[in-house]
């Protein structure tokens, strides 16, 4: 998979709240128990940005990925599926695997794996806006 920096493909927006204040440092607070993110995590992020006063929310278990998202400001989420060219020439057992990974659709040349049959799958969960399908 191709990662492109300004996209992420297939997740949710970090579900926290950060925002820079005049003074009073850096006031971290979790509604839930945090197994990635500390005060001093959370501290030397910002001091990257130059930021030395704010008030950070987390409502989920965040990551610093997460964080410097929401600093940035720049990120794109979008839905996205991953299409599977030649999926005629593989076994039975390898498309059972396949099977198992999220959002994708096997095209093929012969039969009734098809771009058509993708188009069934493609259309409806891009229009929706949605990552959950």
């Amino acid at each position: 998979m191709v990662r492109v920096e300004e996209d992420r493909l297939n997740k949710e927006p970090p579900n926290l709240t950060f925002r820079k204040k005049e003074k009073g440092g850096i006031n971290f607070t979790s509604i839930v128990p945090n197994t990635h993110l500390d005060l001093d995590t959370v501290k030397a992020i910002c001091s990257e940005y130059k930021i030395h006063n704010a008030d950070l929310t987390l409502r989920y278990d965040a990551t610093a990925d997460d964080l410097i998202d929401v600093i940035e400001g720049s990120r794109v989420y979008m839905p996205c599926i991953y299409a599977v060219n030649k999926i005629d020439q593989i076994t039975l057992e390898e498309l059972e695997i396949l099977d198992r990974l999220p959002h994708y659709c096997p095209v093929g040349i012969f039969g009734l794996l098809s771009s058509s049959l993708c188009h069934l799958v493609l259309w409806p969960v891009l229009n929706s806006g949605t990552t959950r399908y």
